[in-house]
């Protein structure tokens, strides 16, 4: 969650807004929405780019892939977007509001998890003809032992939601098994930065502020390099770049963290500084060091995607209080050494 006064949630606001009538405007139909009035129509076309917004954190995949995904419209059964990944299936609901503000209640909770089960049971004729074009490709994965399901809720609001939402997301676990179930909550600070981050494809640069960085050995000879890292550098890490940084193999994990996995790190940073968890491993396409300084280009996280979001998820303050944890990071270069 985040907790931001009137005039920080209306700058994000208008930002997001900007935003995702630039990336997705241009890609996103209303034209099977039948009122006239102009405030609805673009309250709509705001909540189906905010769905492919999220599409597009989630994959990173390009804004024409991330569009084609939204499936918003008369008879989703509360299903805005549907996203496939190595055989995991992502659910999308976005609620856009102008004043910064929306929310997710325990009914949006019930109507979703009623739209996993049908499509689950395969009731495909109760469903527009976008996800019924998906058949083909949603029911192998929902027949498999143990599928994986993620509700992703993109939210223009602070992300906050109640015990008893969270309950029927729960209870839908319990319910429908063998699906594993898992919820990530997108909040107005999380898309303003996915909205501001370049766009796939491009060329970007992590720059890690270590305290102190050697030089190790790696397999094959690969530039390797082992530092300790600020906790709250890794949260900002990761609030800049997104699931992105994280190797498609690791993006399953990505569930919101427990509020027993974010207890118990803030048990272990606080207990004096030192590490937290069996730290994080990324690789680049290149490596540049200057002092303490490292700058890795195109970075990705091959291990230690669950620390960084559990991290990620304490938020500010809490990193805050915990100024002197660190986290041991490992970072390889893709490019040999010279």
């Amino acid at each position: 969650m985040d907790h931001l006064d009137a005039a920080q949630q209306h700058g994000i606001v208008q930002a997001v807004r900007a935003k995702l009538m630039n990336d997705f405007g241009h890609l996103i139909s209303i034209a099977d929405v039948t009122t006239t009035v102009v405030s609805d129509r673009e309250q709509i076309s705001l909540s189906r780019a905010l769905a492919a917004l999220a599409v597009r954190r989630i994959t990173g995949w390009s804004n024409e892939v991330a569009a084609a995904c939204v499936v918003d419209g008369e008879g989703d059964r509360g299903i805005d977007a549907i996203a496939l990944v190595d055989q995991h299936l992502y659910l999308v609901q976005a609620k856009w509001q102008n004043k910064g503000t929306a929310g997710f209640g325990q009914r949006d909770a019930l109507q979703l998890v009623d739209g996993l089960r049908k499509l689950w049971n395969g009731r495909y004729p109760r469903f527009n003809a976008r996800i019924q074009a998906l058949e083909p490709l949603l029911r192998p994965v929902l027949s498999r032992p143990h599928p994986q399901v993620t509700f992703v809720l993109a939210l223009m609001g602070d992300g906050m939601l109640h015990p008893n939402t969270y309950l029927e997301i729960s209870d839908a676990q319990e319910d429908l098994q063998p699906l594993v179930i898992n919820c990530r909550v997108l909040h107005r600070s999380a898309l303003r930065s996915e909205a501001e981050r370049p766009s796939q494809g491009a060329d970007y640069t992590v720059r890690l502020p270590f305290d102190t960085v050697i030089p190790v050995n790696s397999a094959g000879g690969a530039p390797a390099y082992m530092g300790l890292l600020k906790a709250h550098s890794i949260a900002n890490l990761y609030d800049g770049f997104g699931d992105r940084l994280v190797h498609p193999s690791l993006c399953p994990l990505l569930a919101a963290p427990s509020e027993v996995a974010r207890h118990r790190a803030v048990e272990l940073m606080a207990r004096g500084s030192l590490v937290y968890s069996n730290g994080i491993t990324l690789v680049g396409d290149s490596v540049d060091v200057a002092g303490n300084t490292m700058d890795v280009q195109r970075a990705q996280i091959v291990n230690g995607a669950q620390t960084t979001t559990a991290l990620h998820s304490l938020g500010p303050r809490a990193l805050r209080d915990l100024a002197a944890a660190h986290v041991p990071v490992r970072v390889i270069s893709l490019q040999p050494a010279a």
